[in-house]
């Protein structure tokens, strides 16, 4: 997989979902490179025996010092995840964050007014020399 381009995510995370083909969201669900198995640990052994077959036939390789296993709690994209369902984390750290972004997304920065007569420059980067060189001088 090439790396560097801008849409890299999103064919790693096609890559994902074409893997786990008819095992998505039955068994597990995938969310870039975490794969959760959500069960009891009777059939998450047999699922997870699933899941890694599928990954060693397309020559997937998991870092196991990454990996977690049959945790009855765990924290995931903001979320508290449990047997009991998944409750949102907001705590002082969240809220703080979100009164900060308020303050800048209110502030002059974002809301100003454009003047014509202020003075205005352009930053461009230009990847291909040959196209467009001429048109802004």
């Amino acid at each position: 997989m090439s790396f560097g381009l801008v849409n890299g995510p999103a064919i790693f995370q096609r890559l994902i979902n074409s893997v786990l083909g008819s095992l998505r969201f039955t068994v597990a669900m995938a969310y870039m490179d975490d794969v959760l198995i959500p069960s009891s640990v009777e059939e998450g052994l047999a699922n997870l025996e699933q899941i890694l077959a599928v990954f060693r036939r397309v020559n997937l390789k998991l870092n196991l010092k990454k990996c977690y296993f049959f945790y009855e709690n765990i924290d995931y994209l903001g979320f508290q995840i449990s047997a009991k369902g998944s409750e949102w984390i907001w705590g002082n750290e969240q809220e703080a964050a979100f009164e900060k972004l308020k303050q800048e997304l209110a502030g002059d920065n974002v809301l100003i007014l454009y003047s014509h007569e202020a003075y205005t420059k352009l930053h461009t980067i230009n990847q291909w020399p040959d196209a467009s060189s001429s048109v802004y001088k």
